[in-house]
């Protein structure tokens, strides 16, 4: 985790985008952190590990929905979101601080809306994500539309939930999250392999947000 920290420094650097910038932050501040706990670690310090994880995975989705052509095809049908209500001020490329240091209030109702979601989602779970639409049986089609309607409400809600956090990073996560929800579900109808990586993206980065409250304070 220190090797790959330092790694990703350069990255930060690099990206012209601002919120790929601070997932880039976000994984070196929590995969530090967690290296420096191991000498005293105890079971709560698994969550700096967890939100580390959540951000590379986020990053590694997103890359790979562009690397195989899903972000191209469906990222223009997504309606932009409003602006930012703040923007987090630029810190140290090299050494980021966590973008949660304290529970922050909407923790709660975070993690009950992605409990809620997994609860409405499970048989959406169950079907292999390699099947495309075109080789849907009529329950498995029936599955996919009824989940793609609970993720535009869904994607609203994590909105709503990062712009009442206060918190402009964690924003910024919330609305990722949501966007890449809302391209998932706009691509159902003709859903082929690599828009799975849409919905990795945007569990990831909701993850992220989860992980980040756990270690904040736990619930």
């Amino acid at each position: 985790m220190r090797n790959a920290a330092a790694q990703t420094a350069g990255l930060v650097r690099l990206t012209p985008h601002r919120v790929m910038r601070e997932l880039y932050e976000q994984f070196i501040a929590y995969a530090r952190d967690y290296a420096e706990r191991i000498p005293k670690y105890t079971p709560a310090d698994n969550n700096l590990a967890g939100t580390a994880n959540s951000a590379s995975s986020a990053l590694g989705a997103i890359c790979a929905a562009i690397t195989d052509g899903s972000a191209a095809a469906r990222g223009p049908m997504v309606p932009p979101v409003a602006p930012p209500s703040q923007v987090a001020p630029l810190g140290n490329p090299s050494n980021p601080e966590p973008f949660l240091t304290r529970l922050n209030p909407v923790c709660v109702d975070w993690r009950s809306a992605l409990d809620q979601f997994g609860g409405q989602t499970a048989e959406w779970q169950k079907i292999d994500p390699n099947i495309p639409a075109i080789l849907w049986n009529q329950e498995q089609k029936a599955t996919n539309y009824a989940a793609a309607s609970v993720m535009n409400m869904y994607a609203s809600k994590l909105e709503q939930l990062g712009r009442r956090s206060g918190n402009p990073t964690l924003q910024d996560f919330a609305e990722l999250s949501a966007q890449y929800r809302r391209a998932f579900s706009l691509a159902i109808s003709t859903y082929t392999a690599p828009d799975n990586h849409l919905a990795n993206a945007a569990n990831y980065a909701s993850t992220t947000i989860l992980g980040a409250c756990a270690s904040a304070g736990g619930f």
